[in-house]
């Protein structure tokens, strides 16, 4: 579980970043796979865990669109699933449906202050 630990201490550094701009804090969405499952949201500052067991990229698209609220930053932790098994999508397939699921975090993560600084981290 050494990877749930350094996933654990980077969000719990993220979600506690001052932001004197700002007058709510900031929030983080971690989409994934069973990997974040042991992520516990009571010790994390700020952020919602959504995952799902044997999820691939589709399904945390359907996560990520399903987000409610203003997130300043969102974790992804998928891909894993889409790399193995017979019905395995070819790996340009894998890379566009990244970069699909990339760009609407991207555009979930938006804040329309322009003032404010969105950024979305991709994990996995």
């Amino acid at each position: 579980m050494k990877e749930n630990t350094e996933l654990t201490n980077r969000l719990d550094g993220m979600s506690q970043q001052p932001s004197a701009a700002q007058e709510l804090p900031e929030r983080t969405a971690v989409v994934g796979y069973s990997l974040v499952k042991d992520l516990d949201e009571g010790n994390l500052e700020h952020t919602e865990v959504r995952y799902q067991w044997d999820a691939r990229i589709t399904d945390a698209m359907t996560k990520v669109k399903n987000l409610t609220g203003d997130f300043h930053h969102i974790v992804l932790v998928v891909g894993g699933n889409d790399c193995h098994g017979i019905d395995r999508p070819s790996a340009t397939d894998i890379v566009s449906s990244y970069g699909r699921l990339v760009d609407t975090a991207k555009e979930k993560a938006h804040i329309s202050d322009s003032s404010k600084h969105t950024t979305t981290y991709c994990v996995g």
